[in-house]
């Protein structure tokens, strides 16, 4: 039998591989109305924010499949127990892979999978509705835009700054 804990970050998982509007609005409402969401380098913070993010990240591709392949509690940090002994935490890190269905570039259709972590930080993890008020994620999204015909290239004269284009 699946934790609480797990039971939330599957079934958040589940509703991020949702591409519909229905999708979108259950995907928002994981999250405190003033939540801070990050990927990468850019952050989204508040409910309309995460709508407009939400709705343009799936413009490269037609499916995702998000897979939790772990979940970790950061010690020392309190959590709070529910009535069958399980501890809903204030903070969990998750690693996992997702995989992505491309709707466009030169291979149209075709699959790429890359790993990921994250992080997710809960407002009041005593109560009955969980919600995130801090979310970040780490991909290499490498693998994604070159499967879409784009190319990275560093910067010229700097270190680690890069650019990506279609030529």
């Amino acid at each position: 039998m699946a934790s609480p804990l797990e039971s939330f970050i599957t079934a958040f998982y589940k509703t991020s591989d949702d591409s519909s509007p229905a999708g979108t609005t259950a995907y928002v409402n994981y999250f405190t109305p003033t939540a801070t969401a990050t990927f990468g380098l850019k952050s989204f913070t508040g409910t309309d924010a995460l709508t407009k993010m939400r709705e343009g990240m799936w413009a490269p591709v037609s499916k995702r499949h998000h897979v939790a392949e772990g979940i970790y509690t950061v010690p020392g940090v309190t959590g709070y127990g529910e009535g069958d002994g399980h501890i809903f935490p204030q903070e969990v890190m998750i690693r996992g892979k997702v995989t992505y269905t491309l709707a466009k570039g030169p291979h149209i259709g075709e699959e790429v999978t890359v790993g990921w972590a994250a992080r997710m930080v809960f407002e009041d993890p005593r109560s009955e509705e969980k919600k995130m008020k801090e979310y970040t994620v780490w991909l290499d999204s490498t693998p994604l835009l070159v499967a879409q015909g784009l190319v990275i290239r560093e910067v010229e004269g700097s270190v680690g700054e890069v650019s990506v284009t279609d030529k």
